[in-house]
């Protein structure tokens, strides 16, 4: 049923915005470079509805079909970095080398691991952008970590360290 879901979100953007549906349907990993090459021509419409379908087909892969986070993740924060691209002052570059590293960071909870991922993505971009990816790693950890505590103190879960 899950895969089913997908494939219907896959064709739905297809349909909607024209561009190929392997971005929702795949990992991202091979997409990556379509992606940044049409990245100028790419309404933002388009980046918003990538962004929408790709994370609710994603959701349900990771809780009920196959798949891993890794991946998703950082194209997600690619997206999303192209998105605040649109932002006045902020640069393509270090806005997706910033929201791949909190992507990861939200979802994976390995703060050195993702700063460490969207350094290695943005090498070519140098060292100026190591202090703003460290810096949305941080506060996207301490905000995913804070959702988690709230959403644990409202449900009336234990928190993993009170369990054992």
């Amino acid at each position: 049923m899950a895969g089913l879901v997908v494939g219907g979100l896959a064709i739905g953007f297809a349909q909607w915005t024209g561009q190929s549906a392997d971005a929702v349907l795949f990992s991202g990993e091979d997409a990556f470079g379509s992606l940044f090459s049409s990245s100028g021509s790419i309404v933002l419409s388009t980046l918003l509805l990538l962004l929408v379908f790709k994370g609710l087909a994603w959701s349900l892969s990771l809780g009920s079909f196959r798949g891993g986070p890794t991946f998703p993740a950082i194209f997600l924060g690619v997206v999303a970095g192209l998105m605040a691209a649109h932002l006045p002052g902020y640069a393509e570059t270090q806005a997706v080398a910033a929201l791949v590293g909190a992507s990861c960071v939200s979802i994976l909870r390995l703060p050195l691991s993702s700063v460490v991922i969207a350094l290695l993505l943005s090498a070519k971009a140098g060292l100026a952008v190591a202090p703003l990816v460290i810096v949305a790693v941080v506060v996207a950890y301490l905000a995913s970590e804070a959702m988690t505590a709230y959403v644990d103190s409202r449900v009336g879960a234990q928190p993993a360290e009170a369990a054992t």
